[in-house]
C-alpha cells in the first residue's frame, strides 16, 4: 500500500507542480523499503528531476522578409519537440525584452553588413545582470556569395562578419555568455527564400545546442 507522503508526492507532480529530488526525498525517506516502495520512490525521484531539468528558452527576431522568422521557428520546433518551454518575439511586431528565461537565441537578416535598428536595441536593452550566466546564441540570414571568385571577394563586404557576427560583439561587450560560433543562414536571393538545407540545419543546430 502507498503510504499518505507517497500520495502526495505523486498528488503533487500530476498537478505540474516542480519538485526536486531533495523533496522528494525528504518526503519518501521515512519509507517502509520494501522492493516495491523503493522502485516507486526512485521513479518519483527520477520525474522530479528531469522536471527540473526542463529549459525555457527565448527567441528573439527581427524580419524583413520572413526568412530569419523561419529560422527562428524551426529553433522553436525543436526546442519544443525537446520538452522544453519556448517564448517567441517577433520585434517587427512587438518590441519587448524578457528578463527571464535559461537560453536566448538573438537574430537578424544581414542588411547592408549589418544588423537590424530593432535587433541592435533588443541588445542594448538587455538586462545583463538577469541574463548573466545564461547562453546567449545569435543568428542571422545572409545573401548568397556569387561564384565567381573576383564578385565573390567584393561581394564579402556585405556578408562579413553580418549581423550575427556584429551581434555577437554587441552582446559580448554586455558581460554577457555568447555561444560560439554565431550561426548563419543562407537565402537564394536578396528577398529569400532560404537555400536548400537550411531550415534542417537550423533544426539539427537547436538539438546540439540543448543537448
Amino acid at each position: 500500500m502507498i503510504s499518505e507522503s507517497l500520495q502526495r508526492t505523486f498528488a503533487l507532480a500530476s498537478s505540474g507542480r516542480k519538485l526536486t529530488s531533495q523533496f522528494v526525498t525528504g518526503i519518501c525517506g521515512g519509507f517502509d523499503g520494501n522492493d516495491i516502495g523503493d522502485e516507486v520512490a526512485r521513479e518519483t525521484s527520477f520525474s522530479a528531476r528531469a522536471e527540473v531539468m526542463k529549459l525555457k528558452a527565448v527567441i528573439a527576431v527581427d524580419s524583413v522578409y520572413g526568412n530569419t522568422k523561419l529560422v527562428a521557428e524551426a529553433f522553436k520546433e525543436e526546442i519544443e519537440k525537446a520538452g522544453h518551454e519556448v517564448e517567441l518575439i517577433n520585434l517587427r511586431k512587438e518590441f519587448r525584452v524578457p528578463s527571464e528565461g535559461d537560453l536566448l537565441f538573438i537574430g537578424s537578416p544581414t542588411r547592408v553588413a549589418k544588423m537590424t535598428a530593432k535587433a541592435k536595441k533588443f541588445v542594448k536593452k538587455l538586462d545583463a545582470a538577469a541574463w548573466s550566466g545564461k547562453t546567449v546564441v545569435v543568428f542571422d540570414t545572409h545573401m548568397p556569395l556569387p561564384d565567381d571568385p573576383e564578385k565573390q571577394k567584393k561581394a564579402m563586404k556585405w556578408v562579413e562578419p553580418g549581423a550575427a557576427g556584429r551581434l555577437s560583439v554587441l552582446t559580448a561587450e554586455r558581460g554577457l555568455k555568447v555561444h560560439s560560433p554565431p550561426l548563419r543562414f543562407m537565402v537564394s536571393d536578396m528577398k529569400g527564400p532560404l537555400a536548400p538545407g537550411e531550415l534542417e540545419k537550423a533544426r539539427a543546430l537547436a538539438r546540439e545546442i540543448i543537448a
